[in-house]
């Protein structure tokens, strides 16, 4: 059969081209199976860009062999490591593995040489360079400027070396840094570097005559294939287009475009021309006729030339792909995804036009949304309709895209559910995954590394032991983790080892709110006792120690031997910390660092008896630690290192994407845009397409000399992403799904794409719109995903209406509903967005809440959120009949309940004046006086319990013990005059008072006090308790109505809200009813100078109020809605001043 071939079978360069993948299938096949190595034994080898494309090239042509096929014998090779083994197998030294030019050891060897560079930048630099940060970061930056040289500007490093400069004087200081470092770099007895070495292995190739080189190139072992490459540095290009000479080359390309584009034809050798210009044909790439094309298709294009500068034997498109090319008619109309296809494939945008665009054609979506969660909401949706859709549609079949895959990675499995399960409906797989999110041990290793230049704080502390090898370690699992979580927080310890480790970062070295503050505390407490009989709200100093030291301590309270025995395991911790954060002011050699490295992990860890993976994630480490220190030794490092550029080095390791993680696994694939790996899938989607994400921002362009003075085949990161969009959207079967944030979840306002978005939808729009200028593939997302039930649908009513339906026969017995908690009722007009939300639906936001754990000192002492410190001081005054002392007790300092130093002492003068205010008014009114005795009772619970039309309340609430026997209700806002106290600070005790006025027989009174005296509501609630003591049976039974039609008002206003019917939010609600816009908003939103509603931590106000649409600052209609709501608030309460029921 060879005879039979019109070319020489057994050498030149060949060329298949198509613009789908599975195209090139075809003359793969064909040439594997009609041009075999001439021995049985020997492999046939093809050349993929990716790992990815050999898995699914592999499959595919076992799947073209029929059922159970197999490939047997083949080679399926990456381009670098295979003309590695040309290169050895001609007499030539490796062009991989060549360890002093591989950039993570270039980098090294640079940080040792900057010194001697004399340039003043670099000088400068070193001068300022604290800690050896910025002199690797330096060095690092100018490793990877210079890496890509060694293969796509040897001729700069050759004229660098000479002396010589190449460039024009608008890069001169920067090429003097270059050319400098290189000639540092150039030391006597290195090998050849890459670059060096592909010029001799072309050399090699181009001198020798045909045949010579026959059994070192694998001339009998059949074509070498180059499948899906749409790249290839020049030097390797010209290699295997040298090589053609001795054996057959054969490229099977991915061309987007079956014309003759940029340039092809008769205008080619003037395109060739257009590249050797200072744009590299930039100007002539524009006058494209596809505008895709021509924004996208740069990089491919660069390669289509470069092989065709070259002698060419056999051009030709792969035949499938041109009959589909060719294929204009359908008896239906072509989906829009199709007809872009079509249109690519053509150069020619006219072929976008087709029947006017219908929302029924879901072969191509652009959806705009306001988050990235609700981004994968609405691609679980789309991909729903797609199964319904598309007959045989499998997981396996769709791939998920995105150019910051980072941002997706933990919100996945929130929409899609676990990963990695196959009896899923839909399992699904991510890769591209950093090795440091692969498992909980490598961020609590990052956490450890960033110690040195962060605090150590209490929740730090808590977050760590989340991880279970390190708390395995240390004998604290399970619940000790939440005992010590509680302990640390009735101990006050913020953060910081000790009053040393606080200074380091330029505060005072004081011990209070440390670890080892907290630590003393507790142990005073568990060897010399809790003294119970000096609380910790006296004002005295009884309670203070003095330690063997001499240190004062004050002993923590509820601290048993179980708490004790954590937090001295806890200990061990802190002290392991201690040698973790000393290691800043370390400076090692290589092997010390990583001695030291692996015992310092080793003493952190424990993996006996856990999981595989977690005994792998420490090899892991221990692995990356031992790779580092190799990078030392073929650097040749003969100076000590510094921690900072050691820890930098270990974290970047850590954060790299394993060259050994899988990528098709089965289900659908998450993972990020990778180059040369544009498998075709079913379904394609791509998400995070956000202004500015794609093309992707070099990380460091400032020094990468190539950008300003571009060559044709250079390989740059914004044609690389540009090439790859235009791929993907080649490599979509029948479904496109592009999404991106273009909604601002706050303001709602509109946000620009990703520009090869952007161009897309501008050709879209130009081309493939209707007349009216309809686009329905483009869609905006709504900022929430559509409730299940239907407005006014009370699921409730209808399923019990089922039900009855269903068995009339049968007698229906509805439960009575459940009591209702009293101090639920306070607690939700005090707070109706925490109480709705938290304790209502469940909503929990729970890092944020005023109980989590605190990670700095507190500024104002820890109470109750309703109290300040003055009005504590005034209760404690009044409960114990003491004066308060004019300087804060040592014991009140000592256990943090205020902060050290002057601003404490400070804080509580302030306090205590406001405080001395208050009692001196309340002395002054004889009635609250008499009502509240001296010394004034402590809280106790008192039982309510209340029938009302159906619903019962029962439970306790909080009252004192009046001077007379009755209850008391008490509130105290030194700060605040009566008048301004809103709704969250006087309905509260209103609503306690009327619930004990109703459940008992003897006096309730109610003091609520402002700064300026009596509220007028506690004047009026006090003279119906007087009136209903003191009346005959119909006066009492009259009052009793107006009390309980005061309740119920409060109950159905409660419950109005609670439907969304009413808005209540108690502080901008009360300043709403006076109907000032500006002071509303203020109430709201703040001011410069205060914070408002909307802003109260934790931040359930703000999320409900923007789940009813209100804005951030409150419009013009949100404001009358609350006033309108504030004043049937006040209706229902006007039963207690005589209103009508």
């Amino acid at each position: 059969m060879r005879d039979e071939w019109t070319i020489d079978p057994d050498r030149g360069l060949w060329l298949f081209r198509a613009s789908r993948l599975e195209a090139l299938l075809d003359p793969l096949e064909a040439l594997l199976t009609h041009l075999p190595p001439a021995s049985l034994l020997a492999p046939q080898t093809v050349l993929v860009g990716h790992p990815g494309l050999r898995a699914w090239l592999q499959a595919r042509l076992a799947e073209r062999r029929g059922p159970g096929g197999i490939v047997a014998n083949l080679d399926v090779a990456l381009p670098s490591p295979w003309l590695d083994a040309l290169a050895l197998s001609l007499g030539g030294e490796a062009l991989l593995g060549v360890r002093p030019w591989a950039r993570e050891v270039l980098r090294w060897r640079l940080w040792q040489a900057l010194p001697g560079l004399n340039d003043p930048r670099v000088e400068a630099l070193l001068a300022r360079d604290a800690d050896g940060a910025e002199r690797f970061a330096l060095a690092a930056r100018l490793a990877s400027a210079l890496t890509p040289l060694l293969v796509y500007r040897l001729d700069w490093l050759q004229a660098w070396e000479r002396g010589a400069r190449l460039l024009p004087a608008a890069s001169a200081n920067d090429e003097s840094l270059l050319a400098a470092a290189w000639r540092a770099l150039r030391t006597p007895g290195l090998p050849r570097h890459r670059g060096e070495g592909l010029r001799w292995l072309l050399g090699r190739l181009r001198a020798a005559a045909p045949g010579e080189l026959a059994d070192a190139v694998g001339a009998n072992d059949g074509p070498l294939h180059v499948f899906g490459l749409n790249h290839l540095p020049p030097l390797e290009r010209e290699v295997l287009q040298a090589l053609s000479r001795h054996r057959p080359v054969v490229f099977h390309l991915l061309d987007p475009c079956a014309e003759d584009w940029l340039g092809m034809g008769s205008g080619r050798q003037r395109f060739r021309e257009a590249l050797a210009d200072e744009d590299v044909g930039e100007s002539r790439f524009l006058t494209l006729d596809h505008p895709l094309l021509a924004a996208w298709g740069r990089l491919g294009q660069h390669f289509l030339l470069g092989l065709e500068a070259g002698e060419v034997a056999l051009q030709e498109r792969a035949g499938a792909d041109a009959r589909d090319a060719d294929d204009m008619t359908a008896a239906a109309p072509m989906p829009l995804l199709a007809r872009l296809q079509r249109s690519l494939r053509r150069n020619d945008p006219e072929r976008l036009a087709g029947p006017s665009p219908t929302a029924g054609d879901a072969s191509l979506r652009v959806v705009a949304c306001a988050t990235p969660l609700r981004e994968l909401e609405v691609l679980r949706d789309a991909l729903a309709q797609a199964f319904m859709d598309l007959p045989g549609l499998q997981p396996a079949d769709i791939v998920v895209l995105s150019p910051q895959l980072e941002r997706y990675r933990a919100l996945v499995p929130a929409v899609f559910g676990e990963a990695a399960r196959r009896d899923a409906p839909w399992p699904w797989r991510l890769a591209d995954v950093p090795l440091s999110a692969t498992h909980p041990l490598y961020a609590a290793l990052r956490q450890a590394l960033a110690l040195p230049g962060q605090r150590l704080t209490a929740p730090l502390l808590v977050d760590l032991l989340q991880t279970e090898a390190l708390a395995r370690r240390f004998g604290l699992e399970g619940r000790d983790v939440d005992a010590l979580a509680h302990a640390l927080a009735r101990l006050g310890v913020a953060w910081g080892l000790d009053a040393a480790d606080r200074a380091r970062f330029g505060v005072p070295a004081m011990d209070a709110h440390g670890f080892a503050w907290g630590l003393d505390r507790a142990l005073a407490a568990h060897v010399f006792g809790d003294d119970d009989a000096h609380d910790a709200e006296a004002v005295d100093d009884a309670r203070v120690l003095v330690l063997p030291d001499g240190a004062p301590v004050v002993p923590a309270r509820g601290i048993d031997a179980a708490v004790a025995d954590v937090l001295g395991r806890a200990h061990g911790l802190l002290l392991e910390l201690r040698e973790w954060i000393a290691l800043a002011g370390l400076t090692l050699d290589g092997e010390a660092w990583r001695s030291l490295l692996t015992q310092r992990i080793d003493a952190l860890f424990d993996v006996k008896g856990l999981d595989p993976a977690s005994r792998e994630a420490l090899e892991a480490v221990r692995t990356e630690v031992a790779a580092l220190a190799a990078e030392w030794r073929d650097a040749g490092l003969s100076h000590p290192l510094p921690f900072a550029a050691v820890r930098v080095a270990l974290l970047e390791r850590l954060d790299a994407v394993p060259e050994r993680q899988r990528f098709l696994e089965g289900g659908i694939t998450f993972c990020g845009m990778v180059p040369q790996r544009a498998i075709p899938f079913r379904v394609v989607a791509v998400l995070g397409l956000d202004e500015g994400a794609l093309p992707r921002q070099a990380a460091d362009a400032g020094l990468d000399l190539r950008r300003r003075h571009p060559r044709a085949g250079d390989r740059d990161l914004a044609l690389d992403d540009r090439y790859l969009f235009l791929e993907t959207v080649l490599a979509a079967r029948e479904r496109l799904h592009l999404s991106w944030i273009g909604i601002g979840a706050q303001d709602g306002g509109e946000r620009n794409p990703a520009a090869p978005l952007a161009e897309l939808l501008a050709t879209l729009q130009r081309f493939a719109g209707g007349g009216d200028g309809a686009a329905p593939w483009r869609q905006q997302a709504a900022l929430q995903p559509p409730a299940w039930r239907v407005a006014g649908d009370d699921r409730r009513t209808r399923d019990a209406t089922a039900s009855t339906a269903s068995t009339a026969s049968t007698p229906v017995t509805i439960p009575p509903p459940a009591p209702l908690d009293p101090s639920a009722l306070l607690r939700f007009f005090r707070d109706p967005a925490r109480a709705a939300l938290r304790d209502g639906m469940g909503v929990r936001l729970d890092a944020l809440e005023d109980d989590a754990l605190p990670a700095d000192e507190p500024l104002a002492p820890k109470a109750d959120p309703r109290d300040t410190l003055s009005r504590r001081l005034a209760l404690i005054a009044l409960e114990r009949g003491e004066a308060l002392p004019e300087s804060p007790p040592a014991a009140w300092t000592l256990a943090g309940r205020l902060p050290a130093g002057e601003l404490g002492a400070a804080l509580w003068r302030s306090e205590r004046d406001d405080a001395v205010r208050l009692l001196g008014r309340l002395a002054s009114d004889d009635a609250v006086s008499d009502a509240l005795g001296a010394p004034l009772p402590q809280e106790s619970a008192w039982r309510v319990a209340i029938d009302l039309d159906g619903l019962r309340i029962d439970g306790a609430i909080a009252a004192r013990l009046g001077a007379d026997g009755g209850a008391t209700v008490l509130s105290l806002f030194p700060k605040r005059k009566a008048d301004e106290l809103h709704f969250g600070q006087t309905l509260p005790a209103v609503l306690a008072w009327l619930l004990l006025r109703l459940t008992r027989e003897g006096p309730v009174r109610l003091v609520l006090f402002g700064a300026d005296g009596l509220h007028p509501m506690a004047a009026t609630a006090n003279a119906l308790d007087e009136a209903m003591r003191c009346g005959d049976a119909a006066a009492r039974g009259a009052i009793e109505a107006r009390l309980r039609g005061a309740l119920r008002g409060l109950l159905a206003f409660r419950d109005a809200v609670l439907r969304g019917e009413r808005r209540y939010l108690p502080k901008t609600s009360f300043v709403a009813i006076e109907g000032h816009d500006e002071k509303t908003r203020l109430a709201w939103a703040g001011g410069d100078a205060s914070i408002g509603e909307r802003d109260h931590a934790p931040g359930y106000a703000a999320l409900w109020a923007h789940d009813w649409g209100l804005d951030d600052e409150l419009d013009d209609a949100g404001r009358v809605r609350l006033g309108r709501d504030a004043v049937q608030l006040l209706q229902a309460l006007s039963p207690l001043h005589g209103g009508a029921a």
